[in-house]
């Protein structure tokens, strides 16, 4: 449960583990996005953070140690998500690597001010996961004073802190909303099919809720475990919740996509030949090989129309082939 100690000094490797737990939380954060694509990841990257904020030691500054431990996990993750930038040579080697640095640090900055909530307003209430329902005098009394309900508190003040920061990011200071967390989930189809009311933002919301919940109610029944002569409790409501909003998500995004596949309109098929040349930025910007850059278009442009024409004829030869042997289907 949250450590309610007295602050005193905090020794090197316990601040090393929670600089550790924070950058491992980064780390699974970026699994989650191209080219590794471990979808997994977006469900528990949080968990490590989570246990550093709320059940590392106390310091004397604890917004600002937890500030620090969300900027290093968001410095982390950013890193490893924008490493593209090393490539982009305009200005030199060392420029490069430099606004791939300082971009990554900025945009920790969210990260650091969702730590700073969830240490706050977002922390779970240590009393009220150790107290229970038992001599409530009614059922709407018990589900009120049920740590169940602390948790479902906490986790869905927290995913809506981050979704409202994730939103802030994509606007301030001209904005930069790539990879929210909801990105992680775009190869789910019947998960993301939210997004039509809830824009990616809002996406972001599945992923934080459930994962927060289930640490939160993960905790809750250790709790209860290990406190006197009590029990796990019968109000998993927490639990339940969580699966309860998966379900329906999950069952919504999938009538979705059969209402999609059963359209009687007849569906538009267009396609395209996306072609990027393999150039660094210094060749790229230099004003005397447009003409080059054209024609090297051009050529690859011709070279993708001509392995699309012997797909397409290899396919015609296919299909007269079958249909010779009263194969083909229509």
């Amino acid at each position: 449960m949250p450590d309610d100690s007295p602050a005193l000094p905090v020794p090197w490797p316990r601040r090393l583990a929670g600089m550790a737990a924070a950058m491992a939380a980064g780390a699974l954060l970026a699994l989650a996005f191209p080219r590794w694509d471990v979808e997994a990841m977006v469900w528990v990257w949080v968990w490590p953070l989570l246990g550093a904020l709320w059940w590392g030691p106390r310091t004397r500054h604890p917004k600002r140690h937890a500030f620090f431990l969300g900027w290093l996990a968001g410095f982390t993750f950013f890193l490893l998500v924008l490493r593209w930038m090393r490539d982009i040579y305009g200005g030199g080697i060392l420029l490069s690597l430099l606004g791939w640095t300082v971009l990554s640090a900025y945009l920790a900055l969210f990260f650091g001010l969702w730590a700073v909530f969830a240490t706050t307003v977002g922390r779970l209430d240590a009393g009220r996961l150790r107290g229970g329902p038992e001599d409530a005098r009614s059922l709407a009394e018990a589900v009120w004073r049920s740590p169940a309900l602390e948790v479902v508190r906490v986790a869905a003040l927290n995913a809506c802190a981050w979704a409202v920061l994730e939103w802030w990011r994509s606007w301030f200071l001209g904005g930069f909303g790539w990879n929210g967390v909801g990105v992680g989930l775009y190869r789910n189809l019947p998960l993301i099919q939210i997004a039509e009311f809830t824009g990616v933002h809002g996406l972001s919301l599945l992923p934080m809720f459930c994962s927060l919940a289930l640490f939160g109610t993960a905790w809750r029944i250790r709790t209860r475990l290990v406190a006197a002569g009590k029990g796990p409790g019968a109000l998993n409501l927490d639990f339940l919740l969580t699966l309860l909003v998966l379900v329906a998500v999950f069952l919504f995004g999938s009538r979705r996509l059969v209402a999609l596949a059963n359209a009687r309109q007849p569906a538009l098929v267009v396609q395209a030949a996306l072609v990027q040349l393999n150039q660094s930025q210094a060749v790229k910007d230099d004003p005397s090989l447009v003409i080059d850059h054209l024609h090297s278009y051009f050529d690859e442009f011709t070279a993708a129309l001509a392995r699309h024409q012997e797909e397409t004829a290899a396919k015609v030869r296919r299909m007269l082939r079958e249909s010779s042997r009263g194969t083909l289907l229509l």
